[in-house]
């Protein structure tokens, strides 16, 4: 593989061994806005005024949206099948929910602010247990 940088040090084009090259393309602010693959298709990623991503158009031009809260914090994804993602948070910015039109499934942390449990409704789906210092020492999935 080789690899091109424009005079800012942003990658502009990949070469695999094949001779198939992948460009990349920025806008003003640097961010990543267009793939161009070696066979002409394209990618793409629109931001927002406050420069989050708000849309990305796969090869195949499906599209996945993205919804921010208040709080510029990620509240829900749209994906390509009109498939809807929701997330829910505590105070602390803790991701404490995530909704499809499926299930919902939750995440609680403890009182040091550490994954604690995650549940699919009511029943637990994995635990989280740390030493005296913190570090995470097992994680127990469940068979549900």
């Amino acid at each position: 593989m080789t690899y091109a940088y424009d005079a800012a040090g942003k990658l502009i084009s990949q070469t695999d061994q094949l001779g198939h090259t992948t460009q990349f393309e920025y806008d003003n602010m640097d961010r990543l806005v267009k793939t161009i693959y070696a066979d002409n298709t394209t990618a793409t990623t629109t931001y927002d005024a406050l420069g989050r991503e708000i849309a990305k158009a796969d090869q195949n031009g499906k599209v996945t949206q993205y919804e921010y809260d208040a709080q510029e914090r990620l509240a829900a994804v749209i994906d390509a099948l009109n498939q809807r993602t929701e997330y829910g948070y505590d105070l602390l910015n803790n991701v404490t929910s995530v909704t499809t039109q499926a299930s919902t499934t939750n995440y609680s942390y403890d009182s040091l602010n550490r994954l604690d449990k995650v549940k699919d409704g009511t029943r637990l789906l994995a635990d989280y247990d740390y030493d005296l210092v913190g570090n995470l020492t097992q994680k127990n999935w469940l068979m549900v």
